[in-house]
């Protein structure tokens, strides 16, 4: 009886309860998904992270003196990671792991800010460095310079060898270098540099991902050099593991260049070796409009064709399944090893790997739990990945096609039930497929794309149906000609077929150059336009299966309106905007009118006005989406040149000099 009175009371108590549980019952799927520990590591990690960057872009002066302070903030990061992995109870684990990412990225950001003032301290004292360091990548030609990643070794002077030993420098040199090796260089340090504006390229934040500690221009090669007669004993003596990686770089580069097609050979040399400076303008360009531009970065699709070539290729010589498992992953892991830790790679290698391990244990393993998994441990070892488009993307559109296919799936099922005649209702079935993956990778990484470039291929979500499988057709004949390179006619045949796969595929993508609405460019997204987007998402993956289509017609209309509402409004409140972009030598002013033309004001020497413009101003035209630039005025010093000032976006303004004293 006492209860009953209690509960009538407390009606209002009950009543919150009961909205409470219907809530849980009908998002179901997104507490399950709570209670994954990799989901909880995750999420927990994450939050933490951007707790403590909110923190950092607050305060951006803020450091610490004592290095002291940042040991003890790792220490704590690896006993929180610790109780969190140990404890049971999930709120228990959520906090721990928070606490992780909060030490995690502020240590991170702590040393990192320590070392860039410590660096230029010292290079008030010293402008040319003398370092020894370990070519750790691929050394790249361009614009007649070579570009790689050195590890520093050792350095002359002991403040400058504590601050730079085992620290990775990305150098620049004049001169030609060898491939591998180590090599002593004498040149200038310069710390990366933020974005000059808006929309523009962070080198900081990039070299935060990267693990690169800033730039090193050499000045002249002390040893190692290819004109020093040292060079090759320098060379001998490298790595075992450089002198495979370069063999079999070797190996791959003369395969592709059995290729006849110049844009063929640059998508293997992306697809397959991450080598992106053989890709030219144009091509980036019409693979970003026709949406296919994640067929050339390195990602899941590329391990899942390498692991299952690898696999059907051991089926031919009778190795049992098990073991065909285990050489295919070791494979996958040195082919990740050979490119570098990426996170799309990793991310695919860690997920592949725990999907085979639990097979062949008989056990179940939930594919967020694994995604969760290698997000954590990717972000234990690179925090600020977590704000890396790259990162992003690949998380994102992975969780999209696991959790969103099973939605359109049914709602396949559904329409194939209603066919009669069962070969109709198969090929409805295989052709409606590859479209949903399509439409829920598009889906999933739209407020990602809307946030970082603002604009979405709608040709992109047909293009792919048809994209994908000639990639994977091209890439299984590329990976036939590596494997038949002993036999050279062989080889060359099979890198002939995939070389004409690929021109068919850029053939295919230059149709979206004939629709107007084939990428469609959005200047001003805002924050509650991609919060909504994201909540319909996440809640049309959680909820119930019976409720699938009564969420997507309420919750998607209600998020429709939102969304028109907010972009009626921006239209309304659009004003003239100034945007400035400084650097050392130049300064670039932009009026943006509300008819979408801008006027562009450069003032300063040429060469840098022309890295700014490539960097950060035809970033800045793209995200606005300007229609024209009627007019450009450049400061006298590079009016001589003007006629090189060209945009890849195709404007042609009106060039006229800016004389001095005038504004």
């Amino acid at each position: 009886m006492s209860l009953c009175l209690y509960l009538l009371r407390n009606s209002n108590i009950t009543i919150l309860y009961m909205k409470l549980m219907n809530v849980v019952k009908t998002f179901s799927g997104i507490f399950y998904w709570a209670r994954l520990p990799g989901f909880v590591a995750f999420g927990g990690v994450s939050a933490g992270i951007c707790a403590a960057k909110l923190f950092f872009a607050r305060f951006q002066g803020f450091a610490l003196e004592s290095s002291l302070y940042i040991k003890l903030l790792f220490l704590t990061m690896i006993f929180s990671a610790a109780a969190g992995i140990l404890y049971r109870r999930r709120r228990l684990k959520t906090v721990f792991f928070v606490i992780c990412g909060v030490t995690l990225f502020a240590g991170s950001e702590l040393k990192l800010r320590s070392f860039y003032r410590e660096m230029e301290a010292a290079g008030e004292h010293t402008q040319l460095f003398t370092l020894t360091v370990r070519i750790s990548s691929p050394v790249a030609e361009a614009f007649s310079s070579y570009r790689f990643r050195g590890k520093v070794m050792s350095a002359e002077g002991a403040e400058i060898g504590r601050l730079l030993k085992n620290k990775t420098l990305q150098i620049t040199s004049r001169g030609p270098v060898p491939p591998y090796g180590m090599i002593t260089v004498q040149g200038r340090y310069a710390a990366p540099r933020p974005a000059a504006g808006p929309f523009g390229f962070d080198q900081r934040e990039h070299f935060a991902v990267s693990g690169i500690h800033g730039n090193f221009t050499v000045s002249r090669i002390i040893s190692g050099g290819a004109g020093d007669t040292s060079a090759l004993p320098l060379t001998k003596t490298g790595p075992l593991t450089d002198k495979i990686s370069h063999a079999l770089r070797i190996r791959a580069h003369n395969v592709i260049g059995k290729a006849n097609n110049a844009d063929a050979r640059a998508i293997f040399h992306a697809a397959f070796l991450n080598e992106r400076e053989h890709l030219t303008q144009p091509l980036c360009v019409l693979f970003r409009k026709s949406g296919i531009f994640h067929l050339l970065a390195i990602s899941g699709f590329h391990a899942a064709l390498l692991y299952s070539a690898i696999y059907i290729m051991l089926g031919f010589c009778a190795i049992p399944p098990k073991y065909r498992t285990l050489i295919s992953l070791a494979a996958l892991w040195c082919y990740l090893f050979f490119i570098g830790f990426i996170p799309s790679l990793f991310r695919a290698t860690v997920m592949l790997t725990f999907f085979c391990v639990s097979m062949m244990l008989q056990r179940k393993n939930h594919a967020v739990h694994s995604l969760g998994i290698a997000g954590f441990f990717w972000l234990c070892i690179s925090p600020h990945s977590l704000f890396a488009p790259g990162f992003q993307l690949s998380f994102t559109a992975t969780a999209g096609i696991v959790l969103m296919q099973p939605v359109f799936n049914a709602l396949t099922c559904a329409l194939s039930s209603k066919i009669r005649n069962k070969p109709a209702q198969f090929l409805a079935g295989r052709a409606l497929s590859p479209f949903w993956l399509s439409v829920t990778a598009a889906a999933a990484t739209a407020p990602t794309l809307l946030y970082h470039f603002g604009a979405l291929s709608l040709y992109g979500i047909l293009f792919n149906v048809i994209a994908i499988p000639l990639m994977s057709a091209a890439m299984w004949l590329f990976f036939a000609g590596l494997i038949l390179s002993p036999i050279g006619f062989l080889s060359g045949l099979a890198i002939r077929g995939a070389e004409k796969i690929l021109e068919l595929q850029i053939y295919l993508a230059k149709f979206c150059e004939h629709f107007t609405m084939s990428e469609v460019v959005v200047p001003n997204v805002t924050a509650l336009q991609l919060f909504v987007m994201s909540i319909f998402m996440a809640g049309l993956c959680g909820v119930r299966k019976d409720l699938c289509a009564p969420y997507a017609l309420r919750a998607g209309g209600a998020a429709a309106l939102i969304l028109a509402v907010t972009a009626l409004y921006s239209s309304m409140q659009a004003k003239t905007e100034v945007v400035e972009f400084n650097r050392a030598g130049a300064t670039i002013n932009v009026i943006i009118h509300r008819d979408n033309n801008a006027w562009i004001i450069a003032q300063g020497r040429r060469n840098d006005i022309g890295q700014l413009r490539t960097r950060e101003l035809e970033q800045l035209l793209y995200r606005k989406n300007i229609k024209q630039v009627p007019l450009f005025l450049v400061s006298e010093e590079a009016e001589s040149e003007a006629h090189e000032f060209t945009f890849s976006t195709g404007f042609n303004p009106r060039i006229v000099a800016l004389r001095r004293g005038e504004a």
